[in-house]
């Protein structure tokens, strides 16, 4: 393949303990291209730097509405939000975990603040939601935990040790360039654990596995488009998924 065809695969996961993000960048093959953590000049840096890239990240790209009139009369059982976006409702509809949008961005989450306000950042200088690839510099908004989902098809206990474990099997089983979770338990003896000597360098933390889903879905985008689905609609935008049950 040229350099003219090759483009870069970026997944950005907004750290929760942070003023900054977590990144993976993969190739055309899935290799690891980088991966690490970066303020928010450090990650637009790197992007600006890239001249041909499709970026996923875990943040809104558009505020939502207030919807709070029309729920006020249902019951708790009903929507759990009152400002939100059309995607975010048709998510919820088929019991698929998701962010809910405010309608300010003094609303959002700190993360997700600071992944809205890269994502607008971004736009000034030729990053478009246009299709993927179409355009040399793309963006794809993702929500990591809902990918996962689509990839499991199930829900998943959130962030624990057993999370950890049970979402780099998932990239490894989508050859992902992550090593076998299993090989951990196989290394695991009765001395190492009395002597304190378990090591788990080799399994990704959570910002790291999110950003790897994100990147793996905008590689999917590319190359293998039927097996990613949008959600939404042009008025607040669209959420990028991968569809259950694919094959590569």
């Amino acid at each position: 393949m040229s350099d003219s065809q090759r483009f870069s695969f970026v997944g950005i996961e907004p750290l929760t303990t942070s003023n900054g993000f977590s990144f993976v960048s993969l190739d055309d093959s899935l290799s690891l291209s980088a991966i690490g953590e970066g303020t928010f000049r450090d990650i637009f840096s790197f992007l600006i730097g890239q001249k041909k890239v499709i970026v996923a990240i875990h943040a809104p790209a558009f505020l939502g509405t207030s919807h709070a009139a029309d729920l006020e009369n249902q019951t708790q059982d009903a929507f759990p939000a009152k400002e939100y976006r059309t995607c975010e409702y048709q998510l919820w509809q088929k019991n698929i975990p998701c962010d809910f949008t405010g309608v300010k961005p003094g609303r959002l989450s700190a993360p997700l603040r600071l992944g809205y306000q890269l994502i607008q950042t971004l736009q000034q200088y030729e990053f478009s939601f246009s299709n993927p690839s179409a355009m040399q510099r793309s963006l794809i908004e993702t929500c990591p935990e809902a990918c996962y989902h689509q990839l499991l098809n199930t829900a998943i206990q959130q962030e624990s040790l057993l999370w950890r474990f049970q979402h780099q099997l998932i990239l490894h089983k989508h050859h992902l360039p992550v090593q076998d979770p299993m090989i951990f338990f196989e290394e695991i003896t009765r001395h190492k654990l009395l002597t304190g000597k378990v090591s788990l360098e080799n399994i990704l933390i959570p910002e790291e596995l999110n950003a790897m889903v994100s990147a793996y879905t905008a590689w999917l985008s590319h190359h293998h488009p039927e097996n990613v689905a949008s959600w939404g609609d042009e008025s607040d935008g669209f959420l990028v998924l991968p569809v259950q049950n694919q094959t590569i």
